[in-house]
């Protein structure tokens, strides 16, 4: 492959990476069905996402969420962990793609004087591989936590 091909491939990669993590961020159902203590079997379907909390009514037909008023304070270790890490990834990732962009050799934006371009690849590359990382790790912890916690709930 060309140096330009693969230049553009790592791009639409690191643009895919990113997108499906905001798509990640923005589902509300990661626990579907958790039991609620104070609904009746049948009445209510209930889903917990990374931010927000949602609760089908069978009965009116209409799906309520609710946000937290603080997104770091009240909530369990492993929500509050998973949720800096995603903003931190997501922050991340973002700041690399200009660099990124800059650093392609099929683009004019900055001189190439003493391997500039070079290094701000290799840089925008760490940066891309350490938000890929981390928000991988971020959110594989917070999926495990949800199957524990619902073969819990189902055991019960």
């Amino acid at each position: 492959m060309d140096n330009a091909a693969v230049e553009i491939l790592a791009l639409v990669l690191g643009l895919a990476g990113i997108f499906l993590l905001i798509l990640a961020n923005e589902i509300d159902c990661w626990r579907h069905d958790a039991k609620d203590q104070f609904s009746s079997v049948g009445l209510s379907v209930r889903c917990r996402g990374l931010w927000s909390e949602c609760v089908f009514d069978n009965t009116a037909n209409m799906w309520t969420c609710d946000s937290p008023l603080s997104f770091l304070g009240d909530l369990p270790v492993e929500m509050v962990v998973t949720r800096a890490v995603v903003v931190i990834t997501c922050t991340v990732c973002i700041l690399a793609i200009p660099g990124l962009i800059c650093g392609m050799r099929c683009t004019k934006l900055i001189s190439d004087i003493q391997n500039q371009k070079v290094k701000l690849i290799l840089s925008s590359g760490i940066l891309f591989l350490f938000g890929g990382v981390s928000g991988a790790v971020g959110l594989l912890w917070y999926g495990a936590d949800t199957l524990i916690k619902y073969r819990q709930e189902v055991c019960i």
